[in-house]
Parts: structure tokens; C-alpha cells; sequence
């Protein structure tokens, strides 16, 4: 695992920790895309608007991914990292092999229609307990879509005061 001591997941998120320790968006080179927070609904039909800013990032399709509170949604190209990530982690016996098998289970890949809106299929809907009042927030490389009133803070996370002091000492 990589050294940000606040990583929250068994195989990070690719803008954070990576095995060399650095975010991977830098070991990548490419810039973070995805940031801020937005407020949206889910209507009956289980759709969600995407936020405008963001529409054709995903014109190619989504992938949506249960990360437990919330549904994680990549484009193509950043979901193959991802998986890539996590495929070279269990190789290196840092993930179980069926830890991959159930982030698999739990992922849907959908295609946004002309209004933007993505379908989260109900199997997902109910795993992370999406109800129709919703905040999109951005993760770096993917968009966070939680139940608005799960959405304010990740439990366990420092405060915003004390993250931003620890992200300064590291220079950033």
C-alpha cells in the first residue's frame, strides 16, 4: 500500500496512494479531472444526471463501482487503470484474489444518453443505499456518488483543518 496514511480502501483509489508511494495521477502524468461537489437526484427509473462539466468526459460509457458508501463512476480509460492497479496489487499478493473477484461482481459498466443520465441499476442502488436526493463529488480520477445526507464526510477521515496541514508538510 502507498504511504498517505489516511488511504481509505484495500486497494486505494488511483488519486491516491500507489504502490511507489506517490498519487498515481502525478505516476501517471496526467492532472486530476474530477473535482468539486454537486447536488443531484435519482428519479424513479433509477437515472442520475451527470454534472454538466463533466458529460463528455464520459460520452464513451462509465463504469460504476460499489466502493462501499458510495458508488465510484470512471470513465474507460481511468477504470482500466483501476483495474489495472488492482490486478498488479493481487499479483503482488497485497489483494486476494477474491477481493477482485467481488470488486468485479460489483461493477456495472453504463452508457450516459443524450441528457447526460446514467442508469444505476438497482443491485448497486441498494449496496451503497442511494435514495433519490444525491451529492456527486469529484475523487480525482472518478466522480463519488452518495446518498446526500452520507456525503458531508468519510468517517474516520481528519478534518479538512488537519488534512490540509498534513498535505503541507508533504509540500503539496
Amino acid at each position: 500500500m502507498g504511504t498517505c496514511g489516511w488511504e481509505r480502501h484495500e486497494v486505494g483509489w488511483l488519486g491516491g496512494c500507489a504502490l511507489s508511494g506517490r498519487p498515481s495521477f502525478i505516476r501517471r502524468s496526467r492532472a486530476v479531472k474530477f473535482i468539486d461537489s454537486f447536488d443531484h437526484t435519482m428519479d424513479g427509473k433509477g437515472r442520475v444526471v451527470l454534472p454538466s462539466k463533466y458529460r463528455d468526459d464520459f460520452r464513451g460509457g462509465a463504469f460504476l463501482v460499489s466502493k462501499g458508501r458510495y458508488l465510484a463512476v470512471y470513465t474507460p480509460d481511468d477504470w482500466k487503470a483501476y483495474c489495472d492497479l488492482l490486478e498488479e496489487r493481487c499479483l503482488a499478493g497485497q489483494v486476494d484474489r477474491a477481493w477482485v473477484g467481488e470488486v468485479y461482481a460489483w461493477t456495472s459498466e453504463v452508457l450516459p444518453d443524450a441528457q447526460g443520465r446514467i442508469v444505476v441499476n438497482p443491485v448497486l442502488r441498494e449496496a451503497v443505499s442511494l435514495a433519490t436526493a444525491l451529492r456527486i463529488k469529484g475523487h480525482g480520477n472518478h466522480l463519488g456518488i452518495y446518498a446526500r445526507d452520507d456525503a458531508p464526510a468519510e468517517p474516520g477521515l481528519p478534518s479538512m483543518t488537519d488534512m490540509a496541514a498534513h498535505l503541507s508538510k508533504m509540500g503539496l
